[in-house]
């Protein structure tokens, strides 16, 4: 069954030489009061772990719509173990083609002091043990306190096409005055204590056959579609009368 999946992608991107940004899946921020949130809204042989936070402290217990976090780094450099993380794969046969994600922040304060201002997000193939890809640098030090800020359509093809496993980390840093309870910074879509509204945070590509199997694949695609439009012999074109 996989295989004749593989086989019907690959038949759609030689007839067409190009294939369609979809959702692939996405984080409910919306409907958030927990301290991890799984994905939803899966596309069709594509695998996604959960959203959660390491080294910061969650806000949960607030009522829904934010997914922020105190503690990030006071340093103008990300802290490596500060960070929201997920992960995106595809099905046995087929890589995943990233295009874009859509996500918004918003940053607290307390008094004078604030929370996280740089964010980066990075991705990588092996679960940051050596490989580290820098995405997107978003600076919202510009923005309202306790305000929504949209980063919709950001591109991460850089990425390419990759099969396997790919981890994301969204960092957050530059915080003045970090652990203070106002100071909570981070995803958010909407809250009575925010101004704005925001997005869930959606990742969007398109799965196709993994390019070790392309080649293969294609030889075989292109010799079905030949076949096909090749007109068949007359059997007794060359009998005797």
């Amino acid at each position: 069954m996989r295989m004749k999946t593989v086989f019907s992608t690959l038949i759609i991107v030689c007839l067409t030489g190009q294939t369609r940004a979809d959702m692939l899946f996405e984080y409910d921020i919306c409907s958030n009061s927990s301290s991890s949130i799984s994905a939803s809204s899966l596309a069709e042989h594509v695998l996604a772990g959960s959203l959660a936070a390491s080294g910061v402290d969650v806000l949960t217990g607030y009522g829904d719509g934010i997914f922020t976090a105190s503690a990030w780094s006071e340093s103008s450099t990300r802290d490596t173990s500060r960070y929201y993380q997920w992960s995106a794969s595809a099905e046995t046969g087929l890589a995943i083609d990233y295009e874009s994600v859509d996500l918004s922040l918003t940053r607290g304060h307390y008094l004078s002091e604030h929370g996280a201002e740089t964010w980066q997000l990075c991705a990588s193939t092996d679960a940051f043990a050596s490989s580290d890809i820098l995405l997107q640098t978003w600076d919202i030090s510009a923005t309202d306190f306790d305000s929504v800020t949209v980063l919709a359509g950001q591109d991460i093809s850089v990425l390419g096409t990759l099969p396997g496993t790919v981890t994301f980390r969204l960092y957050g840093f530059d915080a003045d005055h970090a652990g203070q309870s106002g100071d909570y910074s981070g995803l958010a879509y909407a809250h009575p204590d925010l101004t704005g509204s925001g997005c869930n945070l959606s990742m969007y590509g398109q799965s196709v056959p993994e390019p070790t199997t392309l080649g293969f694949l294609t030889i075989g695609a292109l010799a079905m579609l030949r076949r096909k439009r090749t007109p068949h012999r007359n059997n007794n074109a060359n009998q005797c009368p």
